[in-house]
């Protein structure tokens, strides 16, 4: 098949990342790149099937550059003629792009070793929440809290001057999907079925979404190694490129910015860069649909 030698839409590349512990079986396993008996697929079927790989967030402005400088010139010299034998370097590759989804914390956690922790959430109960005076059939009226789930609240009661009124009579209770009746998907609302005078009040329960943690001491530390693959969006010819960049750590900077989005013109990620060490190896694969 023929290929242009063209960019495909790098900017909207898609980011997966791989836990790679150069010292495991697996990774010990991989094959060595051949250039003179290409082995290329043989070495991308062998990382899909070995290795997980997560979406790691979003990001645009992806470029892969690969560094050759600082060649070495070995000299030969024959008979008092001096040339240039060889040029000797390190073919490396460098992964730059910014990073939208920054506070993705199992991403960041794979980047940088850290450990997460995840906190299941305790349930809440809320007693005598205002919803209403005077309450008007048809009229959506809207539940504060959510539950971490989108699901309906638990344990409803609706009461109107302290007296309980029923469900499905006087009452109906839905959860808002996708946020279309109360601007806010996994909303629960009530909708009256009769006219209720005097101040109308709800109690119930909830229970919110898991809490997320990470944290580390400012102290020297290891970056671990991960597997980046990247894949570029299709073309509007159908083509498109995925890397595999193995052995590659973290380099420079992760910055969260905090801005006012009524005054920014659009959403600020992080700069990010990976760089690769000896022992890792790179494979570009072209694709059309």
């Amino acid at each position: 098949m023929s290929f242009s030698k063209k960019d495909v839409y790098m900017e909207a590349a898609k980011i997966y990342v791989s836990p790679f512990d150069p010292t495991a079986a697996i990774a010990l396993a991989i094959p060595a790149v051949s250039q003179t008996a290409p082995n290329h697929n043989t070495i991308v079927t062998y990382l899909e099937a070995n290795y997980t790989f997560a979406r790691a967030g979003y990001w645009r402005d992806v470029s892969i550059t690969h560094d050759v400088s600082g060649q070495k010139k070995v000299l030969e010299v024959d008979d008092c003629d001096v040339g240039i034998f060889a040029n000797i370097t390190t073919l490396i590759p460098k992964l730059e792009g910014e990073w939208v989804t920054c506070d993705d914390l199992d991403t960041l956690g794979t980047f940088t070793g850290l450990a997460v922790l995840d906190v299941a959430a305790t349930p809440v109960a809320v007693t005598n929440e205002a919803i209403s005076t005077n309450a008007v059939i048809g009229q959506v009226y809207i539940v504060a809290n959510r539950m971490g789930a989108g699901t309906i609240v638990g344990s409803i009661v609706v009461k109107t001057a302290t007296v309980e009124i029923t469900l499905d009579t006087d009452y109906t209770t839905k959860v808002d999907t996708d946020g279309s009746i109360t601007g806010v998907a996994g909303t629960t609302y009530i909708t009256f079925l009769t006219v209720q005078t005097g101040a109308v009040t709800i109690d119930y329960s909830y229970t919110p979404n898991v809490s997320q943690y990470l944290g580390y001491d400012i102290e020297t530390s290891n970056i671990p190694f991960v597997i980046i693959k990247v894949v570029g969006c299709p073309d509007a010819d159908g083509e498109y490129n995925t890397y595999y960049i193995v052995k590659a750590s973290l380099d420079g900077e992760i910055k969260n910015t905090f801005v006012n989005l009524s005054k920014a013109d659009d959403v600020v990620g992080s700069s990010i860069s990976f760089m690769w060490d000896r022992g890792g190896l790179f494979i570009e694969k072209k694709e059309k649909i």
